[in-house]
């Protein structure tokens, strides 16, 4: 566990510098949809970005746990990770994230608030929601 900084110079001057560090053990799941509005039409689509991190907010790269998910004011279309092994249904309300992440796509019929909670027996839950108008 530690740090490693990176610092650039020119002409004797430190122009630029990048600070990597080691992320934690995965503690939470956050949520984050890819904009605050969409059509309530049963076409449009909303993408929401599920990452695990850390207590510090940061990505956990090397996490694999099964997530879970449950929508309000809409339907869940789908959630994968994109991992090309594994054996997880899209269709279903469950995968395990690929790399610390997953995605969730939701489309609703009617108008009003649309929530997607993510969780996992072993992280806390994260809560995104959008507006669904006409």
């Amino acid at each position: 566990m530690g740090d490693i900084t990176a610092v650039a110079y020119k002409d004797g001057k430190e122009c630029s510098r990048y600070t990597l560090s080691t992320v934690d053990e995965p503690a939470a799941i956050d949520i984050f949809a890819e904009r605050g509005e969409f059509q309530a039409d049963n076409r449009d689509l909303c993408y929401f970005d599920i990452s695990v991190v850390d207590g510090k907010g940061r990505l956990v790269a090397e996490a694999e746990h099964e997530i879970k998910c449950t929508v309000y004011g809409g339907e869940l279309m789908g959630i994968f990770s994109g991992n090309p092994c594994n054996e997880d249904k899209y269709t279903s309300n469950a995968c395990h994230v690929f790399k610390g992440r997953a995605v969730a796509v939701v489309r609703a019929k009617n108008p009003g608030t649309v929530g997607v909670l993510v969780y996992s027996d072993e992280l806390a839950s994260g809560l995104a929601e959008v507006t669904a108008k006409v």
